[in-house]
């Protein structure tokens, strides 16, 4: 039996959307919609949908998490060896979607994506709860991993290296 999708539809009410209702800076805004959606306690209020592209255009997008809203933008982070890594390095422009449906709302944002200060992308790294630093250690993000056993090895290497310190 085939689904029939196109008659699904949602009639937004819950908002309008007025210019005399919305802060002029759009940083300003954005920290107001973003601690409305921490406070509704929505399940992933900072996951934004990134895209990304070569230089030739070929688009690419993912969810990544929102760590900081800063005056100058927003701050994420990832590998620098990920896919999303090089396509930033070859190509510097990106665009983000936040979707929080339960508040009927969205926030689309596009701009210069550069990286953040090794100091700070250190600092960062240092304070992911632990299990999520050796799973960044462990497995090299967007590259194939062979097996589960290959993953097992490596986080044990990681516990060893530790208790060698």
């Amino acid at each position: 039996m085939e689904m029939n999708i196109s008659s699904i539809r949602k009639e937004y009410k819950l908002h309008s959307l007025n210019e005399k209702d919305v802060n002029l800076n759009p940083i300003t805004q954005l920290k107001l919609w973003l601690d409305e959606a921490v406070k509704s306690e929505l399940t992933e209020p900072t996951a934004m949908a990134l895209a990304t592209s070569t230089p030739t255009g070929r688009p690419s997008i993912r969810i990544v998490l929102l760590k900081e809203i800063e005056d100058k933008g927003l701050v994420f982070f990832t590998n620098y060896g990920s896919y999303k890594a090089r396509q930033i390095e070859s190509n510097p422009f990106a665009a983000v979607v936040f979707f929080w449906p339960e508040l009927e709302r969205q926030v689309r944002i596009e701009g210069y994506v550069e990286k953040v200060s090794e100091e700070i992308s250190d600092k960062y790294f240092e304070e992911r709860p632990e299990g999520s630093k050796i799973g960044a250690w462990a497995s090299e993000q967007s590259k194939v991993i062979d097996s589960r056993i290959q993953l097992e090895i490596k986080t044990a290497e990681y516990y060893s290296n530790l208790s060698s310190i």
